[in-house]
């Protein structure tokens, strides 16, 4: 049996400058790994810059490394969500052009946000106009990425707009191989309640803000979104942030999740999403973590 592919993502690339990119890819090639993820940076300069695409392929041909998957881009004016009304048909036609550069990469999954910017700077949008304004663009999004042959991925994140039970709503309403979850490891740790019981120090922009002052923990989601995952973003954190830190810097209980996050159904491929550039973490460290997580024993 052939097992999983493991995928990683550029994170914080925006600030490599474009000759470099290639040097970057190099770099994962060189140290064992097989597929690299266009993050959402160069997905919206896939859509703003014509060549871009071209120059980004070419890099990644060059360094010997496979393109499996984009993440696509996220924020007011990208999100499933955006309640912008002169937005959204354009914003519709961008991310079919953009799957439709995916599909022809041979890519096999596009991972799309619900949205949280709505929830956090229009409060006078309420989270059911949002989850109907998510569910209207996937309706639009889906018979391409059935045309495409990719699968829409929808994240899980940690405000109300796109928590766990949002995304199981949105994904309980179509029955297609072309759509199913991005199970993210770090904002589900970031929403579970502490081992101890004791309550969570969030952060007063986490409760007031992204949650609106009601802010509900989720002890499962992975067993809530296991059925509907197709791929994951791994990552670690110390359950107060969304910190994106190398597994094992965190307190994530991996060899408890991955067992569990491996017998997803439907799971194509696991992807690293850690801020490695940030972190200063070497790409040949961050390449044998994640394959020791995905592959090997975790102790």
């Amino acid at each position: 049996m052939s097992r999983i592919p493991l995928t990683h993502m550029p994170c914080g690339s925006s600030g490599v400058p474009d000759p470099l990119m290639a040097n970057l890819f190099g770099e994962f090639a060189a140290n064992g790994a097989e597929f690299i993820v266009i993050n959402e940076h160069m997905a919206a300069r896939i859509i703003d810059e014509r060549r871009y695409y071209s120059v980004l392929d070419s890099q990644i041909r060059k360094a010997g490394i496979k393109l499996f998957e984009i993440h696509a881009p996220f924020g007011e004016c990208w999100d499933l969500n955006c309640s912008v009304v002169s937005r959204r048909d354009e914003m519709i036609r961008e991310h079919i052009r953009c799957m439709n550069y995916a599909a022809e990469a041979g890519c096999k999954t596009y991972v799309i946000h619900v949205g949280a910017w709505d929830c956090i700077f229009r409060p006078e949008i309420s989270l059911e106009k949002m989850r109907s304004l998510a569910l209207d663009s996937l309706e639009k999004l889906l018979p391409a990425a059935e045309k495409a042959g990719i699968i829409l991925a929808v994240e899980n994140s940690f405000e109300m707009s796109n928590a766990t039970d949002e995304v199981v709503w949105l994904l309980k309403h179509f029955d297609s191989p072309f759509i199913g979850c991005c199970f993210d490891t770090g904002h589900a740790n970031y929403m579970t309640p502490s081992p101890d019981g004791k309550p969570k120090a969030y952060s007063a922009y986490q409760v007031e803000q992204a949650w609106r002052g009601n802010l509900i923990q989720e002890p499962a989601a992975l067993e809530k979104l296991l059925p509907y995952i197709v791929t994951c973003h791994i990552h670690d954190n110390n359950g107060l942030g969304d910190q994106h830190s190398l597994p094992g810097r965190g307190n994530i209980n991996w060899k408890e999740l991955m067992p569990k996050l491996l017998s997803a159904p439907r799971l194509v491929s696991c992807q690293s999403e850690v801020a490695f550039i940030r972190d200063l973490i070497p790409v040949k460290e961050l390449v044998s973590t994640m394959e020791r997580l995905v592959y090997g024993t975790w102790e």
